[in-house]
């Protein structure tokens, strides 16, 4: 699931009157305060120290030394003086809020859900803290419960449109399209100004084959985030499956230009290239991926493609075995690899790469085939004829 919106309270809080030549520790707390509010959290921080040496049962003080050290990324810090306020202050509901951010952001979900269940104890119908349990939960892939909070978070805030748009995530990660178009929908309504929303309905109706509408919601998150790459990648994808070949070319080079460094359009302005013949601008863009992320194992796999189409079987053969050096386990990279060997007259090492494919998966039916011809131009027949029961064992089909 993609990264969601976490509510956080992000509010200092006054102790104390103004009187401040009566009360230094009032003085100080409301002097960082008032740094805090300038943004200058250093000094704040410093101020309210200073208050807790005087005084250090300032549940307040506590907090507002929290959140100072949360803004400034001292997370380890924040969680002590949140920790302390509610030691001081056993109901102080905002420190039990961010004190659940903080554990979620440390990814320790089950004491994140523990803080926001006393805040549901102490505020029963705060929608935002439902919410954020429904986070929570999907992240520790309780999704029924994660729908639970998310529903029971829209039941307090109908028009809560992040509680609608991961809900109707959840909903289409579990393939219930129907229910998941509803509340993306009703995500984008209360907000149409939320791209991730229209580029999950677009995801939605591209899964169930609607491709004009999922175009229509691409475009939408377009014109909201124009230089975002990955809509203008999908959007590419979508009008190269219905036949707008030159128009995916301008947005996966708008994509590009969006982001260099955006692997996903480069593969697929390659695979546009191919599908217009124009192999050495996709063997270029492929390698540019490369050179982007040299892990790329779908980059090696497509120039290797374009190497067997061209008759560079060698240059195919190194890209397939680097691919294979990273996922060794998958009898295709290993079946390529045979046909190129196949066609260098390779046949030792055709025959070792089919035996490989089959040993990953014995019912690899083009693989045996592969074998048999392989034995055929050997002249041994006794081995050939086996290869091929296997093979229309298998599959009837694909020896015929």
């Amino acid at each position: 699931m993609k990264k969601r919106f976490l509510v956080l309270v992000i509010a200092f809080f006054l102790k104390g009157t103004l009187l401040w030549a009566q009360d230094p520790t009032n003085y100080r707390n409301n002097l960082g305060l008032a740094y805090a509010r300038y943004g200058l959290l250093e000094e704040a921080i410093m101020e309210w120290k200073g208050v807790l040496r005087l005084n250090p049962h300032y549940p307040e003080t506590h907090y507002n030394l929290g959140l100072a050290y949360y803004l400034k990324g001292q997370y380890e810090d924040a969680l002590q003086a949140y920790k302390k306020a509610v030691e001081i202050r056993t109901d102080y509901i905002q420190a039990h809020h961010n004190l659940g951010n903080l554990y979620y952001k440390k990814t320790l979900y089950d004491d994140a859900i523990g803080e926001w269940k006393e805040v549901i104890r102490l505020l029963p119908g705060d929608s935002e803290t439902y919410y954020n349990l429904g986070l929570a939960y999907y992240k520790k892939g309780l999704l029924e419960d994660s729908v639970h909070n998310f529903k029971t978070a829209i039941e307090f805030s109908p028009d809560f449109p992040e509680a609608h748009h991961n809900l109707g995530r959840i909903y289409l990660e579990k393939g219930d399209l129907e229910s998941a178009e509803t509340e993306l929908k009703k995500a984008v309504e209360i907000n149409p100004t939320s791209a991730r929303a229209h580029i999950d309905l677009a995801y939605l109706y591209t899964q169930g084959g609607m491709l004009q509408e999922a175009i229509s919601q691409y475009k939408k998150a377009i014109e909201i985030k124009p230089y975002t790459p990955e809509p203008l990648t999908n959007l590419g994808v979508l009008l190269e499956r219905t036949g707008q070949v030159d128009e995916a070319v301008i947005h996966h080079e708008a994509a590009i230009e969006a982001n260099p460094l955006y692997v996903p359009a480069y593969l697929h302005l390659g695979k546009v290239y191919e599908e217009k013949g124009l192999m050495e601008q996709a063997i270029s863009t492929y390698k540019k991926a490369l050179t982007i992320n040299p892990d790329s194992t779908e980059a090696l796999l497509d120039i290797a493609g374009l190497y067997y189409k061209k008759g560079l079987f060698n240059d195919s053969i190194q890209c397939l075995q680097k691919v294979a050096e990273k996922v060794p386990d998958k009898a295709e990279i290993y079946f390529n690899l045979a046909l190129n060997y196949y066609r260098t007259n390779s046949l030792e090492e055709a025959i070792s790469q089919f035996n490989k494919v089959i040993s990953i998966n014995p019912q690899f039916a083009e693989a045996h085939h592969g074998l048999a011809r392989v034995y055929l131009d050997k002249g041994l027949l006794e081995e050939a004829a086996l290869e091929l029961e296997k093979a229309v064992s298998a599959n009837p089909f694909v020896a015929g």
